[in-house]
């Protein structure tokens, strides 16, 4: 702004000049460099000469003021005067040329910004262009003047960024410095009191999510678009906007200069949640402050949650004003977007298998198991069963079209035996939903295929007990315990030193165990040889308490005697 100052003070002494200078040639070649505060954001610039003239490299003035060719003179007159009467006067280049000093003397960038505004929609053949990939830029013209400097058309198509203001300059070999951004959201989780982008919680567990960005500087603009757009996976469930601050300012739902809270349910069960800012140039102010807008939510990490290895995604972007030359009262203009920035939750859960201690091929149906432990909220038990048919599904419950039959050996068949005259039944899949309450039990039985699943686990130490054996072994006479770890680093994993055969599987994101039973011991069946030896177990118990009492007696008469 000081160069852009003292260039116009220039400019000012024009107008005191009554006799001629030392005149450059009108064709000698100049350098435009340009400098950007942000060097993250690609640019191509533009020069336009608008004012032509005879450049005093001795005093640094320009002297001999007029319209550049392909200027169309009275067609910005005529602009100038409907946006700014300061210039219903003009009749020359020169006459606005000494209005623009007046602008700068009273530091009216408001006036300059309108200005430049006009100016950019009257440009005609352009004088160079920059070639450079990153700051800073050069552009290469030719003749003495004032140039007027914009982005390319199209050119600013990069997420996050934003074209650059105008900028006027009287040309030499300059150096000028773009004002510009690239507006980069921070999405991240609160977790004990830490900010991260990954974290595990339990099915019913609430989230808080806190999103971060630099309040968009907004010089130039007369108006300013500014929206976030929030998208939950099918995982979580949005609860409430807990606060939305601009710099230190609190903003109110819905009121006057707040914000418009809009969430949408998607056909492929995510959530968009947009937040409209209200009249955003009011808070111009605060854009070289290095202040930010947060955003505060809160969402629930439902049953639909995603578990393993992929986990439950939240992304986050804004739409904001990126063209301060296409904005008018009350219009934001021209938007872009920014790069998304995400959070994962993960989760994850425990498959148990059911086997014959004696053989490991044989699965076991009918054991039930509980699990405990200190990260549970909401668990998702799965299973199948036989039910007789015909059967009809219940809640949460599917039933497989194919018809089983029940054999001797209590196995099921979906071969009719040979003169069968028994029930049919069917395979039926079956969730059930448990929540953390009072005297809560999460529990669930190993089906025919010997498997129960516990669903929504987090990091953190658990205990499976044995609450019922299948028939005709032996239940377990201690619980099992394991223990669960996560990382940002790693992600889960089974505790160092856990001997309790829990085992993780990277490919799925979820932790197993295969459990063993063994038989009990067998009694005989009712009128086998097993009848005969308990009876004659029982009468040689009799004669042999008859014995004793008979010698206990002899001995106590020969005691008397």
């Amino acid at each position: 702004m000081k160069k852009f100052i003292s260039i116009m003070i220039a400019l000012l002494m024009v107008t005191a000049l009554t006799f001629p200078v030392a005149a450059a040639p009108n064709n000698v070649n100049h350098t435009i460099t340009i400098t950007n505060t942000d060097s993250s954001v690609k640019h191509t610039y533009e020069a336009y000469r608008v004012f032509e003239g005879n450049l005093d490299t001795t005093e640094e003035i320009l002297t001999n003021i007029n319209w550049s060719n392909g200027v169309d003179g009275a067609a910005l007159l005529a602009d100038l005067t409907a946006n700014l009467t300061d210039f219903a006067s003009c009749t020359s280049a020169s006459d606005v040329a000494n209005v623009l000093v007046d602008y700068i003397d009273d530091n009216n960038s408001t006036a300059i910004d309108t200005f430049a505004a006009v100016v950019g929609n009257h440009l005609a053949t352009v004088a160079g262009t920059s070639t450079e990939n990153a700051s800073p830029y050069t552009i290469a013209v030719q003749g003495d003047g004032y140039y007027f400097i914009k982005d390319k058309n199209d050119s600013v198509t990069e997420e996050g960024e934003a074209y650059s203001k105008y900028m006027l300059n009287v040309v030499r070999d300059v150096t000028i410095e773009a004002k510009d951004e690239h507006l980069v959201p921070e999405k991240k989780i609160v977790e004990n009191g830490n900010e991260v982008s990954t974290n595990v919680a339990s099915i019913g567990d609430e989230i808080t999510f806190k999103i971060t960005i630099d309040v968009p500087k907004m010089d130039g603009y007369k108006a300013y678009t500014f929206t976030m757009n929030d998208t939950l996976s099918k995982g979580l469930k949005f609860e409430e906007i807990k606060s939305v601050t601009v710099a230190s300012e609190n903003l109110v739902e819905n009121g006057t200069n707040g914000y418009t809270l809009t969430t949408t349910e998607n056909a492929d069960g995510t959530t968009s949640l947009t937040i409209d800012f209200k009249n955003f140039i009011r808070y111009k102010r605060y854009s070289a402050t290095d202040s930010k807008v947060v955003v505060t939510y809160t969402a629930t990490l439902d049953t639909d949650a995603f578990v393993g290895v992929e986990g439950n995604p939240n992304t986050v972007d804004f739409t904001y004003s990126n063209n301060p030359s296409s904005t008018g009262e009350g219009d934001g203009g021209d938007t872009g977007i920014t790069p998304e920035s995400e959070t994962i939750t993960y989760t994850t859960g425990l498959n148990l298998i059911k086997v014959d201690g004696s053989d490991r091929s044989k699965l076991l149906q009918g054991a039930k198991f509980k699990i405990e432990g200190d990260g549970l909220n909401t668990v998702i038990t799965t299973g199948t069963k036989f039910e007789k048919a015909p059967y009809t599904a219940g809640e949460n419950e599917t039933v497989d079209a194919d018809t089983y039959y029940l054999l001797a050996d209590g196995t099921y068949s979906k071969t009719r035996p040979a003169s069968y005259t028994g029930d049919t039944y069917v395979l039926v899949h079956f969730t059930k939903y448990t929540t953390k309450s009072t005297g809560v039990v999460y529990d669930g039985t190993t089906g025919p295929d010997g498997r129960t699943n516990f669903i929504g686990l987090t990091a953190g130490t658990y205990t499976l007990t044995e609450l019922e054996e299948p028939d005709g072994y032996n239940l377990l006479t201690e619980p099992i315990e394991f223990e669960i770890t996560w990382d940002e680093t790693n992600g889960f994993a089974v505790a160092v030193g856990d001997q309790s055969g829990v085992t993780y599987d990277g490919t799925t994101g979820t932790f197993r165990i295969t459990v063993e039973n063994n038989k009990g011991s067998v009694l005989p069946h009712t009128g086998g040889i097993g009848t005969t030896i308990f009876m004659f177990i029982g009468a040689f118990l009799v004669l042999g308490a008859a014995v004793i009492l008979v010698s206990v007696i002899v001995t106590r008469k020969r005691e008397r005697f």
